[in-house]
């Protein structure tokens, strides 16, 4: 992954992006991209249907069936896999776009006390696959690795609304929100290194790599902070 490489060959993977970028220090530049080209395509998508002459029911019907087909499109692709190579992460933003999707859609939606059942069920999911380790929900983006169109959605959306009522019983502790919420502002240090800190890890990848990774790059963020020239060239701010 991280062997050395002619510079053209390097300076074209750079600039094509995406999936393809693999290399020590622009390894995690596959999501930025993937990101950026999933916020644009969303919003053109939405100005797309709000020109539209249609009821707003059958608006939310015919965006819901697109990114429904598309879903489906991206999990024939694991069967029949691309054969062309699309930059900037253009073939992992079909699938954050579904997830981006998904959380639009529930911006409006309010906690009740049914949804308790959500970290029960998450839970569960991680007890079953450590006493079965052969069940797995091997979900890659980066890869495009899918393997049940329904588990792929319905897991991830558990554990995300298992963290959000997480994160709101935290808030309520001050000083766990405060140290929470300044490894929030960090969470880019430490995307970007995380890379870098499991390429130099001696052991198998554990918690302890997750750990450190969040430690380091917070402690990273906080020293980038503390300088104007390094908040300036490496923050952006």
């Amino acid at each position: 992954m991280f062997q050395q490489e002619p510079v053209i060959k390097n300076l074209v993977r750079v600039l094509l992006g995406g999936g393809w970028n693999v290399g020590l220090y622009s390894y995690p530049f596959w999501f930025i991209n993937a990101l950026f080209v999933t916020t644009i395509a969303f919003d053109l998508i939405l100005c797309a249907f709000r020109k539209v002459q249609f009821r707003i029911v059958e608006k939310k019907v015919m965006v819901a069936s697109l990114f429904t087909v598309v879903w489906m499109f991206i999990h024939c692709s694991t069967v029949y896999p691309f054969l062309i190579y699309l930059p900037w992460s253009i073939g992992q933003s079909l699938g954050a776009i579904v997830f981006v999707y998904v959380g639009f859609m529930m911006k409006g939606v309010t906690l009740k006390w049914w949804h308790c059942i959500f970290p029960f069920f998450a839970i569960g999911f991680i007890l079953l696959h450590y006493f079965h380790p052969e069940i797995d929900c091997h979900l890659n983006m980066c890869p495009m690795t899918y393997r049940n169109i329904v588990i792929d959605i319905i897991i991830p959306l558990v554990f995300v609304i298992t963290f959000y009522i997480l994160s709101l019983g935290l808030s309520r502790i001050p000083w766990i929100s405060a140290a929470l919420g300044y490894v929030g502002s960090a969470s880019f240090t430490i995307f970007f290194i995380h890379a870098a800190v499991i390429a130099v890890w001696p052991w198998n990848m554990t918690w302890w790599t997750v750990l450190s990774a969040v430690c380091g790059g917070t402690l990273l963020h906080l020293i980038l902070n503390k300088f104007n020239i390094t908040r300036i060239l490496f923050i952006g701010k």
